[in-house]
């Protein structure tokens, strides 16, 4: 069997004090912090119907793996970080629906292309540039 000494004991009780501490604050302040709106959020839809399941599941699933939550608000019709989802297709109306789509998969590379003005308009909307997908 294996003697401990005094000093090794000691040792090994202080840090596991500061453990059981460090622990202890920091599930207090975890519990105590409010829940920030990031990319687990669900979206608002309620005020939404949908005649393809399948693409709303789609959209869901793409919305929370990209994190689109920290940056468009889930109600999806406030401006964010980045601008309201509710009726961009709309707004994006008067250029070809594959800008829309090349705006979200790499929107500084569409604007900074010249080929859309609603892309040079939108670069221009925050100093944050979207994250390219």
């Amino acid at each position: 069997m294996r003697s401990y000494n005094l000093l090794t004991l000691l040792q090994f009780t202080t840090v596991l004090a500061l453990f059981v501490i460090s622990a202890t604050v920091y599930y207090t302040l975890q519990e105590e912090r409010p829940q920030a709106t990031t990319a687990t959020a669900e979206i608002d839809l309620s005020s939404y119907t949908f005649d393809n399941h399948e693409l709303y599941t789609q959209g869901k699933l793409l919305w929370n793996e990209n994190g689109c939550g920290s940056c468009h608000l889930k109600s999806m019709k406030d401006d964010g970080t980045g601008p309201a989802l509710s009726g961009v297709e709309d707004r994006w109306a008067g250029e070809p629906r594959e800008h829309l789509h090349a705006w979200v998969q790499n929107s500084v590379a569409l604007a900074e292309s010249g080929r859309s003005p609603r892309a040079t308009e939108m670069v221009n909307w925050s100093p944050a540039a979207m994250s390219p997908y």
